[in-house]
């Protein structure tokens, strides 16, 4: 049997740890140096969603209730609407939705801002005619999802076998139904 020589293992593992030292460093450079960029970049996205849900708006002031962001959307000094950032397990994992909620209570726009759905299937409920389904007045006791033709005002039609799909943009456009009532009828 052979002797290990740890005198030889040590020097070859030396020029090892030095690299990657240096690209540890570096990386952590990098990430430092492109943090705020990064955080510009959603920032400024948040903000372009933001006006795609409640697009009558000029500015928005951000808020809380009950530990929980949303914005109010103003055309000047008026208050027209509201602004929800919500999500639920879909399919494929998390889905966010922004939801656009005017002052009157009716759903202006969703846009479903993150989702990992199955392609051609779930990942349809980023199609208009699923999403339009959502813009009107909201409902008292929120959306159902149903898989024949919506003949009720509280009714949204599911995307053909992609039924979770759908009940999960429904559960985050139900959520931020939720918060309205809260902001506006103290519910």
């Amino acid at each position: 049997m052979k002797k290990i020589n740890f005198k030889d293992i040590f020097k070859s593992s030396i020029p090892l740890v030095l690299i990657c030292i240096v690209i540890s460093f570096l990386l952590a450079f990098v990430n430092l140096y492109t943090k705020s960029t990064i955080e510009k970049g959603k920032s400024s996205e948040s903000e372009n969603a933001r006006k795609t849900v409640l697009s009558d708006a000029s500015k928005f002031e951000e808020c809380k209730i009950d530990d929980i962001e949303y914005y109010k959307g103003f055309d000047g000094d008026d208050l027209i609407g509201y602004v929800f950032l919500t999500n639920s397990k879909g399919y494929g994992g998390k889905i966010e939705v922004m939801t656009g909620i005017s002052s009157d209570g009716t759903i202006k726009e969703i846009s479903i801002l993150s989702q990992n759905e199955t392609p051609g299937l779930g990942a349809n409920i980023k199609n208009d005619n699923f999403k339009k389904q959502f813009n009107k007045k909201v409902p008292s006791d929120g959306f159902n999802v149903v898989k024949s033709t919506a003949n009720e005002n509280s009714e949204i039609e599911a995307i053909t076998g992609a039924t979770i799909s759908s009940k999960a943009v429904t559960s985050c456009v139900n959520e931020a139904i939720k918060l309205y009532n809260k902001i506006n009828l103290g519910n």
